[in-house]
């Protein structure tokens, strides 16, 4: 009757144990994915936050026209961003072999700020005189500005056509 009692208690003992690991390793399982729950969280909530301080400028080409400078070229500036764009500064260069892109063939204009959802403000850029003005020469309209992420240098902003 003792050995009888002995084997109850010890089989008792072994199913606690095992019913002990089997939680400990569930409850694991579980603290590990409420902590990538977590973090993905975390993450989405930075990104969220990022997008919000961030200005994404847009470029389109107006009407150009010739003055004692060089060439005059109307650009209509956008910003579909969520935040402002401060200290932005726009020039052109001449687009080369690979998406690669020139020095500036063009003087740099200071814009200033240009609010989010404000319409499109419009500035000058200057193409300094080529040779021969005949010629068109895929150019690229890039800007540098600064936003609640901070400074974004040398952007693509838009594309155009322009003499070479």
């Amino acid at each position: 009757m003792a050995l009888a009692s002995l084997i109850v208690a010890v089989a008792s003992a072994v199913v606690a144990a095992g019913a002990l690991v089997w939680t400990i390793a569930r409850d694991r399982k579980q603290t590990a994915a409420l902590a990538r729950k977590s973090e993905e969280r975390k993450r989405a909530d930075l990104q969220r936050r990022r997008e919000e301080r961030i200005a994404d400028l847009i470029a389109e080409a107006g009407p150009r026209s010739g003055s004692s400078r060089g060439i005059d070229h109307t650009i209509r500036l956008r910003n579909v961003g969520r935040a402002a764009a401060r200290d932005v500064h726009v020039w052109l260069a001449l687009l080369l072999q690979d998406d690669e892109v020139s020095a500036p063939a063009s003087y740099i204009t200071r814009v200033g700020s240009v609010i989010r959802d404000d319409g499109s403000l419009e500035c000058t850029v200057t193409q300094r005189q080529p040779e021969d003005a005949r010629l068109e020469h895929p150019s690229v309209i890039l800007a540098s500005w600064n936003d609640g992420n901070g400074a974004h240098r040398d952007q693509e902003i838009g594309r155009l056509g322009v003499p070479r």
